[in-house]
């Protein structure tokens, strides 16, 4: 999730450095929305629909390209980790089940002594 708003923040800040007279509340309404975000340079800057619009697909798919690209390099790391969890559990599988059994006992022996002091 954090890496999303990173995304969204680059994507604002390549957005105000292309389109400077667009304020925080023109990116608020624009989101992902190419007609909206045309209808408003066309505003700012006083060109025409048809170059507005031209340049805010051309923007919107730069930016779908980027959200695409950190989707891809998450979903590389996350296999990359789930694969890595996975070989360490499997080449240690004694201590883990001896980690796991362990972590058991303490949380049922923590949970035993919360329930002799309670008053009910």
């Amino acid at each position: 999730m954090a890496n999303a708003n990173v995304t969204t923040e680059k994507v604002k800040a390549a957005a105000r450095t292309r389109w400077d007279k667009l304020t925080d509340d023109d990116f608020d309404a624009i989101k992902n929305n190419v007609v909206e975000l045309a209808t408003r340079i066309q505003a700012r800057y006083g060109i025409s629909a048809e170059d507005a619009r031209r340049q805010a697909q051309e923007f919107m798919e730069d930016a779908s390209g980027v959200a695409a690209h950190a989707y891809s390099r998450a979903t590389e790391a996350l296999d990359y980790a789930a694969e890595k969890l996975d070989r360490t559990v499997k080449d240690n599988a004694w201590a883990t089940v001896g980690g796991a059994l362990l972590l058991g006992g303490v949380i049922g022996y923590l949970m035993g002594q919360e329930h002799r002091h309670s008053r009910w």
